[in-house]
């Protein structure tokens, strides 16, 4: 409901493509793991320099929280995972503003929130 267009790719029932903030995003949830994630493709991990990786290292430590960077099949991704069970409405919420501000502050603040956490 929060989000700005949706899609579920063509039989896949665990999988739903939508755009939140302007971000394409794909959710994707596993009920057997009873796991969860959204994911929103950044760059070509290719692309990314040696101290860009570093840098995305410690904003995972420090600063993107409750979502974090991830490099898959040769993409760098904003992403939150989660168990399926627990997760509330204002969780699912914040998952989807943290996975968007990672994505909008790649390259500044490498940040999910205002909030920093450590040093």
């Amino acid at each position: 409901s929060v989000a700005d267009a949706s899609v579920a790719p063509e039989g896949d029932a665990r999988s739903l493509q939508f755009s939140f903030q302007g971000v394409v995003m794909l959710l994707v949830v596993d009920e057997a793991a009873d796991r969860m994630r959204v994911v929103a493709p950044i760059m070509q991990a290719a692309e990314l320099g040696r101290d860009e990786l570093h840098i995305l290292m410690q904003a995972n430590f420090h600063t993107a929280l409750d979502s974090r960077y991830a490099v898959s099949d040769g993409v760098v991704y904003s992403v939150f995972i989660h168990p399926l069970s627990s997760l509330n409405e204002a969780q699912a919420r914040s998952a989807l503003e943290q996975v968007a501000s990672l994505v909008a502050t790649f390259g500044s603040t490498f940040s999910s929130t205002d909030v920093v956490f450590g040093g």
